[in-house]
């Protein structure tokens, strides 16, 4: 095992590890969904926040939301297959094997960490596109100049 290569580069590497394979496979999964997912919606985010056009982050909202129910389940069961496969099969069958410690830290916090983010998007999800929605529809009245929509304004907002 060498330890002198890029994060990056060592699990590309380590794919075809007879011992470590799964690690590679855990951390490769996990780079991954979270560049397609994750960075994608901070970008979109960025985006609403710099030019106030959310149509990208009200879509990519949805498609986190299940993209992190599904893409992050994968880290933490590659972690699981390497418990759990017979050595023969790139598992690891003993607690003083190299990586073993390692699988274990990844399940407990894989799994803590796709459970958050899928409640938050879960949660939070459909309140970001209604707001992105009520927003986008205030910025539309307050650029009308029009008789009915001044109208209708002073009508909607009495409580």
């Amino acid at each position: 095992m060498y330890y002198s290569e890029p994060p990056v580069a060592w699990f590309w590497w380590n794919l075809s590890n007879v011992t470590l394979g799964w690690t590679a496979a855990s951390y490769m999964s996990w780079f991954f969904a979270y560049m397609l997912v994750s960075l994608i919606e901070f970008f979109a985010w960025i985006n609403y926040y710099a030019y106030k056009d959310g149509v990208f982050l009200s879509i990519w909202v949805q498609v986190a939301k299940y993209g992190s129910l599904i893409l992050y389940i994968l880290p933490f069961t590659f972690s699981m297959l390497q418990i759990w496969m017979p050595e023969t099969a790139g598992g690891i069958n003993a607690k003083e094997d190299a990586g073993w410690l390692n699988a274990v830290i990844m399940i407990v916090i894989g799994v803590i960490n796709w459970f958050f983010h899928w409640i938050v998007h879960f949660f939070f999800g459909e309140r970001t596109v209604n707001y992105l929605a009520a927003h986008k529809i205030m910025k539309l009245k307050e650029l009308c100049h029009c008789e009915k929509i001044k109208k209708d304004d002073k009508d909607s907002f009495e409580v």
